[in-house]
């Protein structure tokens, strides 16, 4: 992949140049699988209600065009997929990463900034959740008007957003990326003040990144099976090492008769299941993309009969929450015939499968719980049967 070496962005970000602000404190952070989106009605009826056209494309925001001038020594961008790798820990459990740059340039709104219209702001964060599948409403949102207000300095001028989970954590770590020509004065001194969701994390000026949560062992960036699940120009991306066991997946209110049911779908393709080394779901407005990453050494046979399986389970996975998988995906239009590509070329092996989001809300919500039947485990965690007392 063609990506700066995280290590490079992980040191950068860790000595900050000297240049850092750290506040440090124990207080809990929002979990980045937190409810997403701004408007979640009509989620569980499968249709969107919102800013889409009929293309599933939202109206492009105006915006107007500033005049902006980088701030002298600021440290190149590595871009959101790079400081993912380098910056989540290599025991993270998940991790998502939001490109708002791609978003606001699909939209016609790359020049948005803290500074811009509010009528262009608002217009803007009408259109997007509609637009796209947000995994985060954005770290800084919430206390916007404060931020505005205050500090000078609101989400409209965060670049990307990673957020990622470590087990038996209770903080979630967090980075932003902000925009070049941002005065971080002002941030500054919201992370000194302490404003709700900036406890406890620090600026690093020259990274131009406010950071929480950074582990000093490895990163993800060591482990190849998730530097392959990550894609590159996403708008938004979930990024999960290993693989989904079969009651979770499936969600907290499935039967034993609805795991019967999808398996006995499947026939002999259960045969021929792998373990996924990681998988990945990646948004750009409505279509989605998901990648399995197999073991190396998998060979194309093997891959293909697997990706099949997958593609039997997901057209038979039941709906046993609010939403399911059905309510967020249908096929897509342009996807192979198969429903599935295989690309054995490296030395992890990948298949990939596309879908069109029917509701981005929906979407995300499945996404985020994991019920997702791409993800699964080769062997199948039979739910317990129910003893009628």
């Amino acid at each position: 992949m063609n990506r700066p070496d995280p290590a490079d962005l992980s040191t950068q970000v860790q000595t900050g140049g000297g240049a850092s602000t750290t506040e440090a404190t124990t207080a809990a952070v929002p979990a980045p699988a937190a409810t997403t989106g701004e408007d979640a009605e009509g989620a569980a009826g499968g249709q969107d209600q919102d800013a889409a056209g009929a293309d599933g494309s939202a109206a492009p925001a105006t915006v107007p065009a500033p005049t902006q001038t980088a701030t002298p020594g600021a440290a190149p961008d590595p871009g959101a997929a790079a400081a993912a790798l380098a910056l989540a820990p290599k025991d993270t459990a998940y991790l998502t990463i939001t490109d708002w740059g791609r978003i606001k340039a699909r939209l016609d709104a790359e020049d948005l900034t803290s500074d811009s219209l509010q009528t262009d702001l608002s217009e803007f964060w009408r259109a997007v959740p509609g637009s796209t599948v947000l995994l985060t409403d954005g770290l800084l949102r919430e206390e916007n008007s404060q931020l505005s207000l205050r500090y000078d300095v609101t989400q409209d001028d965060v670049r990307w957003e990673v957020r990622w989970s470590v087990p038996d954590q209770q903080a979630a770590g967090v980075a932003l990326r902000m925009r070049d020509d941002l005065d971080l004065a002002g941030l500054r001194r919201a992370v000194q003040d302490e404003v709700p969701g900036l406890e406890g994390a620090e600026l690093m000026r020259e990274a131009r990144v406010l950071l929480r949560g950074v582990s000093n062992g490895d990163s993800l960036g060591g482990d190849q099976a998730v530097v392959a699940a990550v894609g590159e120009g996403a708008e938004s991306e979930l990024v999960v090492p290993g693989c989904l066991p079969w009651p979770s997946a499936l969600g907290v209110d499935a039967t034993v008769e609805d795991q019967e049911s999808v398996v006995d779908g499947a026939g002999d393709g259960m045969e021929d299941l792998l373990d996924p080394k990681a998988w990945s779901m990646a948004f750009t407005g409505r279509t989605a993309t998901v990648t399995v990453v197999y073991p190396e050494g998998t060979d194309e046979a093997e891959v293909a009969a697997d990706a099949a399986t997958r593609v039997a389970l997901a057209e038979g996975w039941p709906t046993t929450e609010s939403v399911g998988w059905s309510d967020a995906f249908g096929l897509s239009p342009s996807g192979p015939e198969s429903g599935y590509a295989v690309d054995t070329r490296g030395a992890q092996p990948v298949a990939t499968f596309d879908y069109r989001v029917v509701n981005t809300t929906a979407a995300a919500t499945v996404a985020l719980a994991g019920l997702v039947p791409h993800g699964v485990c080769a062997e199948v965690d039979w739910l317990a049967e129910p003893t009628g007392l």
